[in-house]
């Protein structure tokens, strides 16, 4: 699970795409919300389309996505949360930690690996 600001497309772009082929490929079961875009629909299609996201993405409110936020110890920001079979939460980053692409890939095998729980 992925949570986003429409801005993180411009300075986090390979980190969100990093989740397109393993949603693709179904290593990953890949669902992303994006936060900041009340009211802002076609802006955020737009920009949710030109990141070339290939995994359903689907608006938050502000608050919500606070409340997610906090639940898992995290005051703001962007992250990624990776979800066990049964959906409990294993794992938390920082979207914009993964800002290599060894960490990345990190990451990605950690959520190949969580799906094979079953």
């Amino acid at each position: 699970m992925i949570l986003f600001s429409p801005a993180d497309c411009g300075t986090l772009l390979e980190s969100l795409r990093l989740w397109n082929r393993a949603s693709e490929q179904r290593q990953v079961a890949v669902h992303a919300f994006v936060y900041d875009a009340e009211g802002r629909g076609d802006a955020m299609n737009k920009v949710v389309r030109g990141a070339a996201l290939r995994f359903p993405v689907e608006p938050v409110g502000r608050t919500e996505a606070g409340a997610f936020r906090a639940s898992l110890g995290y005051r703001g920001g962007s992250l990624v949360a990776l979800l066990d079979p049964d959906g409990r939460v294993r794992y938390t980053v920082p979207l914009e930690a993964l800002d290599s692409p060894g960490k990345r890939a990190h990451v990605l095998e950690m959520a190949e690996g969580l799906r094979q729980l079953r």
